[in-house]
């Protein structure tokens, strides 16, 4: 099947060109405001909400991108979203300069990307300093306080390049 991707879609198919598939939206929102945080050129404007930074935008995307047969999703809660055909896209470069980051990203869990995406929030209101971090992540997320370190530590190593 030979599809024509609209432009606006065309890096965040990239994305999940190279994840495969991916275990609910809510892991697309944090991957794709963390790979934001990193330099790639994503569009959409995120809002901070109870699971972290949001984007309204990027939800209705994927929401048009399901319904127009790109993606499908297996109904499971969560569900399960892959890419429904494999497109002949040319290789997106902010995309493809990142595949070890988005490997490392799809192999966390859940907690760990909202720990690090709220990480990224933080920076973003001139929060600078690790203890400040935690302790404000402590406030605004009690119930991730187990995974508080390990989030920290993973956000160190995509800072530092680190991928293991």
């Amino acid at each position: 099947m030979n599809l024509k991707v609209e432009s606006p879609f065309i890096k965040l198919i990239s994305l999940l060109n190279e994840v495969e598939s991916i275990v609910s939206s809510d892991k697309i929102q944090k991957m794709v405001f963390i790979l934001k945080n990193e330099g790639v050129p994503f569009n959409e404007k995120y809002k901070y909400y109870p699971v972290g930074p949001y984007s309204s935008d990027l939800q209705l995307e994927v929401i048009d991108l399901i319904e127009r047969n790109y993606l499908i999703t297996d109904g499971n809660i969560p569900q399960t979203i892959k890419i429904n055909v494999q497109l002949n896209l040319e290789d997106d470069p902010d995309i493809s300069e990142r595949k070890e980051l988005i490997k490392f990203l799809k192999n966390l869990d859940i907690f760990e990307l909202e720990i690090i995406s709220t990480i990224y929030y933080l920076l973003d209101l001139g929060y600078m300093e690790e203890n400040q971090i935690k302790k404000k992540i402590k406030i605004l997320k009690p119930s991730l306080s187990k995974k508080l370190n390990s989030g920290y530590t993973n956000y160190e190593k995509i800072k530092e390049n680190h991928f293991d």
